[in-house]
């Protein structure tokens, strides 16, 4: 479920007046609901990311471009969706499987570079509990999906996203 894709005003700087914990104030769901609502009908058991990219108005100082992406509004919106594919949602299936974000290693989905490990930090430290408030009972979330090769300019290295992210040394020992 890309998040600019379903937000209200994706491409504003300044956050629109709605609740954002409300899955029926997102205005662009349908064609997720449409593929969600067929997938378990056919049988399929379904997994959902919450993906990039962020809302402009998301983004520190409205800058876009998935630059430090607010964690509190990435949880608000996690708690939506995490209703709005409980099972108990205008008439909409249940998800049993969540991912936080995809890549969050990569400059083009959590920007500064230097900073992902530490920006990708909150986001799961406040996106997972809002989405398990909500989300089936048991349903199963799944995080650190990473771009598997480090690069010079654009990818942070698997092993050493995770230190990061965890507050790990090099012998991935906490900190």
């Amino acid at each position: 479920v890309k998040w600019a894709e379903v937000a209200p005003s994706p491409g504003a700087k300044r956050k629109p007046k709605f609740t954002a914990t409300d899955p029926g104030a997102y205005p662009g769901f349908q064609p997720y609901d449409d593929l969600v609502a067929r997938a378990v009908a056919k049988g399929f058991r379904v997994m959902l990311t919450l993906a990039p990219d962020a809302p402009r108005w998301a983004t520190a100082g409205g800058r876009g471009r998935n630059y430090k992406i607010n964690a509190k509004e990435f949880a608000a919106f996690a708690r939506a969706v995490g209703r709005r594919y409980s099972g108990n949602f205008g008439g909409l299936p249940a998800v049993g499987f969540w991912s936080i974000w995809n890549e969050p290693n990569h400059i083009f989905f959590v920007s500064p570079r230097a900073q992902a490990p530490r920006i990708y930090r909150g986001m799961v430290a406040l996106g997972v509990p809002a989405l398990r408030a909500t989300a089936p009972k048991g349903a199963k979330i799944f995080v650190g999906e990473l771009a598997p090769v480090g690069t010079a300019t654009k990818v942070i290295g698997p092993l050493r996203f995770l230190r990061g992210w965890l507050c790990l040394n090099k012998r991935f020992k906490k900190k």
